[in-house]
Formats: structure tokens, sequence, C-alpha cells
């Protein structure tokens, strides 16, 4: 039959194993929110991207506009310069678009890098604590075992309520 402290020692391996079980699957739960919020980021920053570069097309559209109408009231056609000219505006116009498209592109592209490696990082905090658990439960069982081993063993003084130490153990040693 096992001893009292045998039997505390069992109990509190298997607590400190489930512990280390739920330790390892918090961390893997907040990393995967936190993989999920770089996700929404990176959607975030598309979005933003593609409006802002419909904004900026927008207010060229007007300035075209507005010197479409100068042109006229001035009595100048649409060939030549100003011809070239919008055409120039046009192009600086959508390059701008494009540029802004590109940086919401970078973006979206860290906060997804990001968010991969929460999720890495998850898996392996997850992980980790089941190699703690396991390493609790092989440490304490083994140790389970000597204690019972020694109490079990002929002359062994421990646990027989003596109040004998354990040879060549000595509270003043």
């Amino acid at each position: 039959m096992c001893e009292p402290m045998t039997i505390m020692m069992i109990v509190g391996t298997a607590v400190q194993a489930v512990g280390a079980i739920q330790e390892g699957n918090a961390a893997k739960d907040a990393a995967d929110y936190n993989a999920a919020v770089s996700r929404r980021q990176a959607e975030y920053a598309q979005q933003t991207s593609a409006f802002e570069a419909d904004l900026s097309r927008d207010r060229t559209k007007a300035i075209m506009a507005e010197q479409q109408a100068a042109y006229g009231k001035g009595g100048v056609t649409g060939e030549g310069t100003p011809l070239l000219v919008a055409v120039k505006t046009a192009q600086k116009a959508e390059l701008d678009a494009q540029a802004i498209i590109y940086g919401g592109n970078v973006q979206a592209a860290n906060f997804e890098a990001e968010a991969g490696l929460q999720t890495m990082l998850g898996q392996q905090q997850r992980q980790a604590g089941f190699m703690k658990a396991g390493g609790t439960l092989l440490t304490g069982i083994g140790t389970a075992g000597m204690m019972q081993s020694q109490t079990s063993s002929p002359g062994s003084t421990l646990g027989s309520g003596g109040g004998q130490p354990v040879q060549g153990l000595s509270a003043f040693a």
C-alpha cells in the first residue's frame, strides 16, 4: 500500500502536469488571438490603401476638370500643350494611386508575416506545455517510486512511525 507522502507526491505531480498543459494551451490561445488580430490588420491595410487610392484618383479627376474648364474659359483648345498636361497629370495620378496600393500591400504582408509567426509560436508553446507536463510526470513518478521503495525495503524506518532517521541522514549533519 502507498504511503501518504507517496500519494501526495503523485497527486502533486498530476496537478503540476495538468497546469503545464493548461499553460501551454493558454499560450497557444493567446498566440492564435494575436494572429487573428494581425490578419484583420492586414485586411484593413489593403482596404484602406484601396480607398485612399480611389480618393487620390477622384482628386485628380477634379483637378483635371478644373484645368479643362480653365482652358475652355481662356479659349484654349484641348490640343498640344493642354493635352500633354492632361496626360502627364493622369499618369502621375495613377502612379500615386499605385504607390498607395503598394504601401498597403507591404503593410498587409508584414501583418500576415506576424500572424504566421504568432501561429508558429502558439504551436511551439502548446508543445512545450506537453513536454513540460511529460517531464513533470516522469520526475514525480520516479521520485514517488523511490520514496515507495525506500519505505517498503527491509530495514528502512521511513514511514514506520519509529521516528528514526534514515541511515546516513541526520538533522545535525
